[in-house]
Formats: C-alpha cells, structure tokens, sequence
C-alpha cells in the first residue's frame, strides 16, 4: 500500500484548530496542529487555521545552510547566509589550554565572506556554536566523554569557568575585523537540554551566559543568541527522557538566561532525526503519524515549534528580538529515501517559516554535502540533487517577496500561501497533502512554476496538485 493509499484508507480525518498566537511584531499567527499529510498517515489536521503574513519582504539571508567542516564544499545553490560549522567551537578550537587554533573556522568564516554573505556592516552572516561540548582537558565531569573526530570532548560544564572565559574572549579577539572578519551571531550552546550535549543544570548554563554576554558585546557588529533546543514542543519524549523543549527554554529564560542573550535559537527538527521511533516520518506540518507518536518519535510540527518557540521568547524577556531557527532537516537520509518526498519536504519547510519572517530572522538547512550524514541536498556530481534544485527554486520564489496573507490550509488539505512583489506582482504557492488534485486558480494567475524550475502557461484546466508545491503568478517577477 503506498502512502497516499494508507492516508485515503486508514484514517478518519480528524480537525484540529489552534489558536491564534499574539506575537510581538504587530501580526498575529496561528499555529495549525499539521496534519499528516500525502506522505504520512493522519493523526491530526487544522484547516482555517494559518502561520505567518508578515508583509515584509524575505532577505537572502533567511536562508541559510551548514556547510562542511573548513569550507571545502560550497553549495552549488544559492544561499544568503552559512549556519553552524558541524564541530562545536571550543572543542575544536582549543585542543589544548591556550593553544588555539581558528584554521578550520577562518576558512569556514571566510566562505561566506568570498561569496558575499555579509551584512550591511560587513560582518559575515555566519553562526558559530561556541559550545556543544568541554574539551576533556577543561571539564567538570569526565564519565561521559568521548571521542568526536580526532578530538576527546565532554558533555560536562567546564570545571573552571575562567577557562570558557577565556575561550570566548580568544574568539572574539580573533573574529574582531581585522585579524578575521566579524562574525553576526553567536550560538551560546548546541542542545543544551540533551544529555549528549549538556549535563550541566540550567543554573550552570545560565553562569556561562552571564560570563559570556559581555565579551561578545566588546564587539559591536555581533550579538549572543540563547543556546538551542531541539527535541519535543509537546509533552516528553520517551523512551529515554528528553524535556519539552518549550518548557525547558522558558525555565532556563526565567533562571536568568533572558538577561544574557540578543536572540533566541531552536532547532527545527520534527522527528527523531536518526529515524527510532519512526516508521511513518512526518512532514513539516505535521504534529505526528500513524507511524510517529507525539511524545515517541515525532517532536511537533515545525509550525508548533516555531511559534511556541516565538511565543516562548516574547513573553520571557526577549520579545521582538531575533529567533533563529539554527538546523533542521528531515535528518537521516533514509527517513524520506524518495527523492519525490524530499523534495516536497525542504520546499515544505522552508516556505511554512519564510511565511512567518519577520518573527523567525533565519532557518539553517542540516547540512550541504555528499556524502552527508543529515538533509542531503548534493549529488556525488557536486551538482543539485532533486531536493537540492527545489531548494534553489524556492530561495528563488521567496527572496525579495512578502508574505501579504496568512499561510492556510483549507478542508481539503490544500495549502495556500500569497506572496507580492513591488510592480503589482502576485504569486500564490499551493500544495494538497492528499496529492492527486484538482485545483483552479483564480484568472489573475497567467502561469505557474514547479520546483525544477520549469514554468507553464495556464490553459484554463485545473492544475493537478501533489504535495510539492507548485507557484501560480500573474507575471514574471
């Protein structure tokens, strides 16, 4: 039985409706329960609910993506920005106490910088990840170390924290224009409510953000963002206990850490990314599957973690600041092993939070790369892969246009999402969940794009829809 079978014949459709979230940017956004959609069979749906509408138009920078470790592979698609190195910055950086290294980083830095990725006062549009582990020479707690590359790090919070000090003050000395360029947004910590990463109390994280704000404020083109969440945003994740990651956030901002930081980071993933737990994996706005329980396998669609997220740093400190969301994908490449889903899912994805801009500053794609490990969007050609070109089609579609209306997905399970350009230009982005149909767009719409790239003059006749979406303009942009 193939998957859209499995949604049409074993499942009643079940309606959900959130409700609207007030954000703190002058709009109000809803957050939809996401319901499974062609490719993973329902649990849940909200149709008349929406996300996003901000009216103002998508920056390159929106879209950005890891990249390997030094640089070595720069994509092959356009991107406006480079999302964390893969390897944790302490740990990569000071092997040793006080003996540092920057070559991977600079190059890395550099990258963007070569490829015009910069802000308007020059600083690279690059996000380091000061921690996500202790070197081993540094840290507290040495049980639970372990070996990551050709270096031994720890989960532990360091047992002097003159030493992260120290560290800190060495990367910002370093990345202060001159020696190297400006970076634009530290990441405090990489998923610091997994034990793989953190083992620490939130009161031990809490005292390396108060350590570590004022040494990255000594530069003035870079700011501190909190340090990420990912796992479930609703209930607890079993079988080995991970925290909502809503709760957690709103803990760690109330003990303090909302004092220490310019931004707030998540991660975007909705689903255990190495596929336990999952035999059904989710699409971007889904909440579960048949085949991925909320609270087992599947971590909250990304329209639920983004604006619970959003909500969480507006009412705890850090309303109206920048929220990034600094990695997701579908994870393990062999969760979606179909090209045809793949595709449907970065589109997905990137569209559900360019709808949501200005609320959400930027979201990071895990990682370019053949072959990768996590989202592989490269084929072993160095060239695009199917996903990788519809990722350049919608950094295309998007860049430069606004949002002037709501995201919504109606009781047919058909998204609509409408976007306009200066010159009267008006796009209308459309997918069904179900796949296999029929949809006629308003006669304003003269031709429409699909995410190869290719671009079809209307007829008259409905537009058989799947679940990639496809682009209806009046004109070209």
């Amino acid at each position: 039985m193939t998957r859209i079978a499995e949604l049409r014949t074993s499942h009643s459709r079940v309606l959900v409706l959130l409700a609207v979230l007030p954000i703190a940017l002058s709009f109000r956004a809803a957050g939809t329960g996401g319901r499974s959609s062609a490719t993973a069979a329902a649990t849940s749906n909200s149709f008349g609910a929406g996300v996003g509408g901000g009216g103002q138009p998508i920056p390159a920078s929106f879209f950005a993506m890891t990249i390997p470790n030094g640089g070595a592979d720069y994509p092959a698609v356009r991107i406006g920005a480079l999302g964390h190195p893969a390897d944790f910055a302490w740990g990569f950086i000071e092997k040793s106490k006080d003996r540092f290294s920057f070559k991977g980083y600079d190059a890395y830095v550099n990258e963007a910088v070569q490829h015009g990725l910069v802000d308007s006062n020059g600083a690279a549009e690059v996000t380091i990840t000061l921690g996500g582990y202790t070197p081993l020479w540094a840290a507290a707690d040495t049980s639970r170390c372990k070996r990551v590359g050709q270096q031994d790090v720890c989960p532990s919070p360091p047992a002097d924290v003159r030493n992260w000090t120290d560290f800190v003050t060495a990367v910002v000395n370093h990345y202060n224009g001159k020696t190297a360029p400006h970076v634009k947004y530290y990441e405090l910590w990489n998923e610091f409510s997994s034990p793989n990463f953190w083992t620490g109390t939130l009161q031990d994280m809490v005292n390396l953000a108060a350590a570590t704000y004022p040494i990255i404020h000594t530069d003035p083109y870079s700011i501190l963002l909190t340090p990420s969440v990912s796992g479930p945003a609703q209930g607890a994740f079993r079988p080995r206990p991970l925290p909502n990651g809503l709760t957690w956030m709103t803990s760690y901002l109330q003990s303090g850490g909302s004092r220490y930081a310019d931004g707030g980071s998540f991660h975007g993933y909705v689903a255990r990314s190495n596929g336990r737990e999952v035999t059904l994996f989710p699409f971007p706005s889904q909440n579960s599957t048949t085949g991925c329980a909320a609270g087992a396998g599947c971590f909250g669609s990304i329209i639920t973690k983004m604006t619970g997220f959003r909500g969480v740093f507006d009412q705890n400190g850090l309303s109206g600041k920048p929220m990034l969301d600094t990695e997701g994908s579908w994870g393990k490449n062999d969760n979606l092993p179909d090209s045809d889903q793949e595709t449907a899912w970065v589109a997905q994805w990137y569209i559900l939070q360019a709808a949501y801009y200005p609320n959400i500053t930027q979201a990071a794609w895990y990682i370019w790369g053949y072959p990768a490990r996590s989202g592989e969007l490269e084929s072993a050609a160095g060239t695009p892969n199917q996903a990788g070109v519809a990722y350049g089609q919608i950094y295309s579609w998007l860049v430069g246009a606004s949002f002037s209306s709501q995201c919504r997905s109606d009781s047919n399970f058909t998204w609509t999402c409408s976007i306009t350009r200066s010159g009267g230009y008006q796009g209308l982005i459309v997918w069904n969940e179900n796949g296999n149909y029929g949809y006629s767009p308003a006669s304003t719409y003269k031709q429409y794009r699909n995410l190869a790239g290719n671009t079809t003059q209307l007829g008259g006749s409905a537009i058989i829809l799947g679940n990639q979406p496809v682009l209806f303009e009046n004109r070209s942009p």
